[in-house]
């Protein structure tokens, strides 16, 4: 039986370790070009420090221009819709044949080191484990990443593994991630801006800005290896911090570096200035996504940033960034699927961005337990009892739907996101712009020279199967 622990230290006889990002297993994943394993990657570098044998297989790398291989692995009926799960990932045929060439060539793992990246994916790090004692026998498999931290008894009871982690190996998260594990030098890879690398389990200011030095050091030293896009995986670059950001962006700048930079949500309205705007486009920052900030109160969660700081922010993004909302390369985020929340306020602010700032996307809440402890929460929890991490899938907005809600509103939300993204020659329509089509549009539901809702003889559509109804068109 596995043991629950927070101070696993690898014995000092372990000498040959493998590494495993296990296969997923979900509706879909997003942005699946940027799921990289960075706390496994900075105990690569810990334990190649250490003289240890390493060697990493990872299931969700993909390379530039590729698409992650996936297979049907069931079908969910949710309040009459079917939702097909896919295994995401490197099949479980070529892991196994990959560890089954180290042991042909005499190499026998001491210890494997698996992680899960999400709890709710923890299904696939079980069959994983399963899989690999087949194979490895005598070899011990710990378990570490998200799943175990936030749901210990969980993995403790169900995932197989002989040991679980619970947090991070503080000595491992001072160091950089090691990529040289991967047969070719991934196209994109995470980068950090603070001194330790921030997860949605943390809580608290504990962070520092790194210095520029060894940020651009690590950006160079990987741009040889490859490397031509860096992802900014903290969680949020704090207001505070502009004035740091700012000159690690004109240091990306004069260094001229043969890479591109995205920022994946984390970066505020608020933090946008003009002169940060142009440092941005300098810098050669290509995709930036508007953080979608939050006040989280004890009966509820509000939108905490004001439309008029997206009106700013976009003016300096577009007067001195250089970016095109409408083609995709800026959008803001919106988070939906809290308990009791106002559809009818979250439909208006999803269409208001769309105005703004040119295209929005509709992320669905995903719940942590422990982190998410208002009485909106424990209230709709409290009428469904204990749930395995899986049914707290985002995709199926689960804790909104326990407060009365039906998916079928959130189906309509999404769709309503997929309609506002959706382009036409590169560009998004605005339905509340000065367009002579726009003006029309609205004036046409005004007066109900267009009644949406009436139906003739002619007005027949053929039916379609709704395979994915979360299918979000992103920019």
């Amino acid at each position: 039986m596995s043991t629950a622990t927070a101070t696993y230290y690898l014995p000092r006889r372990a000498r040959r370790i493998l590494l495993v990002i296990p296969p997923v297993y979900d509706f879909r994943l997003e942005w699946s070009q940027w799921h990289q394993p960075t706390g496994l990657l900075q105990l690569a570098s810990l334990l190649l420090e250490q003289k240890k044998e390493v060697r990493l297989i990872d299931c969700l790398n993909l390379r530039k221009g590729a698409r992650l291989p996936r297979r049907k692995i069931g079908t969910q009926i949710i309040e009459g819709y079917k939702f097909n799960k896919w295994h995401l990932g490197l099949p479980f045929e070529p892991l196994e044949a990959k560890v089954r060439g180290f042991l042909a060539d005499g190499w026998t793992p001491d210890v494997v080191f698996i992680t899960s990246l999400n709890s709710i994916w923890w299904e696939g790090a079980r069959d994983t484990i399963t899989r690999l004692k087949r194979l490895l026998p005598k070899t011990k498999i710990i378990l570490g990443g998200a799943y175990p931290t936030v749901e210990p008894e969980h993995a403790d009871m169900y995932s197989g593994a002989d040991e679980i982690r619970v947090g991070s190996f503080p000595e491992a998260a001072k160091l950089l991630p090691d990529l040289s594990l991967y047969e070719e030098a991934p196209y994109s890879t995470g980068i950090y801006f603070y001194s330790s690398s921030p997860t949605i389990y943390s809580t608290g200011r504990t962070r520092r800005p790194r210095a520029v030095s060894k940020i651009l050091k690590e950006i160079k030293s990987k741009a040889d290896m490859g490397v031509r896009e860096f992802v900014f995986f903290d969680e949020e670059i704090w207001a505070e911090d502009r004035d740091a950001f700012a000159n690690l962006l004109d240091a990306i700048a004069k260094a001229d570096v043969n890479a591109h930079f995205v920022l994946p949500g984390n970066i505020s309205p608020r933090l946008i200035t003009q002169e940060l705007a142009r440092k941005m486009r300098r810098a050669h920052v290509t995709q930036v996504y508007l953080r979608c900030d939050l006040f989280f109160g004890p009966d509820a969660v509000r939108y905490a940033t004001p439309l008029s700081e997206y009106e700013r922010c976009i003016h300096a993004l577009v007067e001195k960034g250089g970016f095109e909302p409408q083609e995709g390369t800026v959008a803001a985020m919106l988070v939906a699927g809290f308990p009791y929340e106002d559809l009818d306020a979250v439909s208006e602010r999803l269409i208001q961005l769309a105005h703004i700032v040119g295209s929005v996307m509709l992320v669905p809440f995903q719940y942590v337990p422990g982190l998410h402890t208002g009485q909106q929460f424990t209230r709709a929890l409290s009428q469904n009892g204990h749930f395995s991490p899986d049914q707290f899938n985002s995709k199926i907005f689960p804790l909104a739907r326990f407060s009365g809600k039906k998916l079928e509103d959130y189906l309509e939300l999404t769709r309503l996101a997929a309609l506002l993204n959706s382009k036409y020659r590169s560009k998004t329509f605005d339905f509340l712009g000065d367009g002579l089509a726009a003006k029309m549009f609205r004036e046409s539901i005004r007066t109900e020279g267009w009644n949406p809702f009436s139906k003739s003889e002619e007005d027949e559509f053929p039916e379609t199967e709704l395979n994915d109804p979360f299918l979000i068109t992103t920019p």
